[in-house]
């Protein structure tokens, strides 16, 4: 990544000084590390908005680490966070500041590039109204559906609508059309 991320409200510039706090009790204490350095972004009367994001890219900031191991569903769900860009340019500095290795930072600009924003954050091919039209109740059942199908779909096991239909019959019984499946 080029540059610094832009943002109006300098969040990703806490960050470096926050992960040494952070770090420092996260070692014996996660959330004691977390804590203090959400404690700073508010006696720096930042807003609510910083201190959710400072809390996302501290806590998230080494996840980068194990980039190369996700499946690629998992991958393409963490690169198509809200903030991974920041979170990318927080894990390079710390990269840089520490062992200077930016291989997982690579590999995650690389990964990203190669697999296209169309295919990181997919449209979805079905929604709980077509689960609904195939039988299956109102609930949260519904929900965990469309995700192990947003799962299979992020795999590429599901390309079109018609594979999502195909796969959700296949995985759930669910008939083609009528019959109750909750």
């Amino acid at each position: 990544m080029n540059g610094t991320p832009r943002n109006e409200d300098a969040t990703p510039a806490l960050c470096p000084s926050l992960r040494r706090s952070a770090r420092a009790g996260a070692l014996l204490f996660p959330q004691a590390g977390l804590q203090t350095g959400l404690l700073i972004s508010e006696r720096l009367k930042r807003s609510r908005e910083t201190w959710e994001r400072v809390d996302y890219l501290v806590r998230n900031h080494l996840r980068l680490v194990s980039a190369p191991e996700m499946r690629l569903s998992t991958l393409k769900r963490m690169l198509a966070e809200d903030g991974f860009d920041e979170l990318l340019w927080l894990a390079r500095i710390d990269a840089l500041a520490s062992n200077g290795d930016l291989g997982f930072v690579m590999f995650c600009e690389r990964r990203r590039e190669e697999i296209g924003a169309e295919a990181v954050k997919p449209p979805r091919l079905l929604t709980g109204h077509d689960l609904i039209a195939m039988g299956f109740e109102p609930g949260p059942r519904i929900g965990e559906v469309l995700r192990a199908l947003e799962t299979a779909q992020l795999e590429g096991e599901v390309v079109t609508r018609e594979d999502a239909l195909a796969w959700v019959r296949r995985v759930t019984g669910a008939p083609s059309s009528g019959a109750s499946n909750a």
